[in-house]
């Protein structure tokens, strides 16, 4: 193959909302809102649950929230799915048009039910073309090397675009990936200094420069 196009899932193609999840679970916690975060934060549950393990992400919830035995399973999993607010539409159509000339693919931290739930609530969202890479599958997480690693050997040329800044350093440093980072929904976030002085280092603030800089690195788009 000689091209491949990876898009990130949450905040490029799909927009997030964590005040959902936390307002769901305040109602069954009788804990604020805000302090529903304040607890979570820095438990690791998104890792736990991104990397396919979905009795811990419920455990550490509980944990976190001292919830009662009564609030189920199902409860949990639907309050997570609950910050996933909808199609980023822009980006998604870009998507669709990349994929008439060039191979497509996903290159995520996330969960099968998670991606269930986008393909249910907004059909075509993650529809591709080649070949993905997903945390959960694979038991590995971005921004550590083997989930880049998984799929470098796919094609001769890949352009990877993402949220945050630190996925991007691997596979712009080591790989030579041609890295856009998508800042339209985190603008932000820091980018390391390497990143920036790199010629094959993009950052676009909406789906127009995104398109732009897919051009500069080489992909063909009608």
């Amino acid at each position: 193959m000689k091209s491949l196009v990876l898009f990130d899932i949450g905040r490029v193609l799909v927009t997030l909302d964590f005040s959902q999840f936390y307002t769901r679970l305040s109602r069954v916690s009788s804990l604020a809102p805000a302090i529903v975060e304040q607890r979570l934060t820095g438990t690791g549950y998104m890792q736990t649950l991104d990397s396919g393990r979905d009795d811990l992400y419920r455990a550490t919830v509980r944990r976190a929230l001292e919830l009662d035995s009564k609030v189920s399973d199902a409860y949990l999993d639907s309050a997570y799915l609950s910050l996933h607010t909808g199609p980023n539409t822009d980006v998604v159509d870009l998507k669709a048009r990349v994929m008439q000339t060039t191979a497509v693919g996903l290159l995520s931290n996330s969960h099968r039910m998670v991606r269930s739930h986008i393909e249910d609530r907004w059909p075509g969202t993650l529809r591709v073309n080649g070949p993905s890479a997903f945390s959960d599958k694979l038991q590995t997480l971005k921004p550590y090397q083997g989930i880049y690693e998984s799929i470098a050997s796919t094609a001769e040329r890949i352009v990877f675009i993402d949220d945050l800044p630190e996925n991007l350093v691997y596979p712009a440093t080591m790989l030579r990936w041609h890295c856009i980072r998508y800042s339209a929904l985190l603008p932000d976030a820091p980018v390391p200094p390497q990143l920036r002085t790199m010629s094959q280092y993009q950052e676009a603030h909406d789906a127009a420069t995104l398109e732009q800089c897919m051009r500069k690195a080489g992909i063909v788009l009608t």
